[in-house]
């Protein structure tokens, strides 16, 4: 799966218990993907989650979800789209206002 690495980083507040102050976590990558996309349709929705990538002691891969939202294209703006998934990283980047400053591709096994 690809995942762009955003920057500025996006910051939450979270707070876990009552009485505790929040606190903030950043979240500095990025998923997209496509729902369902019937052929020659006039607009294509995309959910993108924003959150943490690491990778455990023993190698595997792990994406935590802080921030999932969906965005709709038309068929004109995804005229570039092709078969290079990379590009839809860099255009919700652009929608949403942050810019993608890496791109890795990694098997996840949590997300």
């Amino acid at each position: 799966m690809l995942v762009g690495k955003i920057n500025p980083s996006v910051k939450f507040s979270v707070k876990d218990q009552l009485l505790v102050d929040p606190s903030v976590i950043s979240a500095e990558w990025m998923i997209v993907t496509s729902e369902r996309m019937p052929l020659g349709a006039y607009e294509v929705r995309f959910s993108f989650v924003l959150g943490e990538l690491s990778q455990t002691q023993s190698g595997d891969w792990i994406f935590k979800n802080y921030y999932m939202e969906y965005l709709t294209f038309t068929k004109d703006e995804l005229s570039d789209w092709g078969t290079d998934d990379s590009v839809m990283l860099y255009k919700v980047a652009s929608k949403i206002g942050i810019q993608v400053v890496e791109i890795v591709d990694v098997n996840l096994v949590e997300r």
